[in-house]
């Protein structure tokens, strides 16, 4: 019979690791990891959830918002009734598809930790995804002709709000918020939409005016 330590059987697979491991004390059941936001909609174009009474989409729900062609967007805290609905074909007789709102159910948050910033994105996503994490993007900026990698790293989360730290290993780092760099249209230097929307004018890029490129310009 061995007489190995477990502890130190453990020990030995940890220092293995290239990256931290993620904490034990967070599972896959954790409350957060679960689509809270559902879009309810008719499933054949005939028929119309405007016409069911207000009662029948309330139930559970924490909140209910009536969308354009009578689709409905649905809220719950609770993960049983969210599983529950995603299962459901037909409401009140109405035959319905049911699917996870795509931006609502997700958030993003910032980390900065060399340890981390370290590994390799499947690794990072493998390790954190009890926590909720199911993507990563490590940040490089560009270092003469090439890119280097810094300690930051922007997680998304499978919940509305990412959590407040995340625990890899004996690493505790604070999440920040996610604040991403404003869309800038490339035609007309403005804000909030793209040059393939942009009807205004061309402006230059150097000077602001309009009528010249950046490349033409005397200013």
């Amino acid at each position: 019979m061995s007489t190995k330590n477990p502890s130190t059987s453990s020990m030995s697979r940890q220092a293995k690791r290239s990256c931290p491991g993620s904490s034990d004390s967070d599972t896959n059941d954790s409350p957060l990891n679960f689509p809270r936001w559902l879009i309810i909609e008719a499933a054949e174009p005939e028929h119309s959830l405007s016409k069911l009474s207000p009662f029948v989409q309330s139930g559970s729900l924490k909140s209910v918002k009536r969308l354009y062609k009578g689709n409905s967007l649905v809220e719950t805290d609770k993960a049983t009734y969210s599983k529950m609905l995603l299962g459901l074909t037909q409401l009140a007789g109405v035959p319905v598809k049911i699917s996870p709102h795509r931006s609502l159910n997700v958030s993003r948050g910032v980390i900065r930790s060399r340890d981390i910033a370290g590994c390799s994105v499947e690794e990072i996503v493998e390790e954190l995804r009890p926590q909720g994490v199911t993507a990563a993007v490590i940040i490089h900026v560009r270092d003469g002709d090439s890119k280097r990698r810094i300690n930051t790293v922007i997680l998304t989360f499978a919940s509305p709000q990412p959590p407040k730290h995340i625990t890899a290993g004996y690493i505790r780092d604070p999440v920040d918020p996610y604040i991403p760099n404003p869309l800038v249209c490339f035609n007309c230097q403005k804000y909030d939409h793209s040059s393939r929307a942009c009807k205004n004018s061309v402006a230059c890029v150097k000077c602001g005016e309009a009528g010249h490129e950046g490349a033409s310009c005397s200013h």
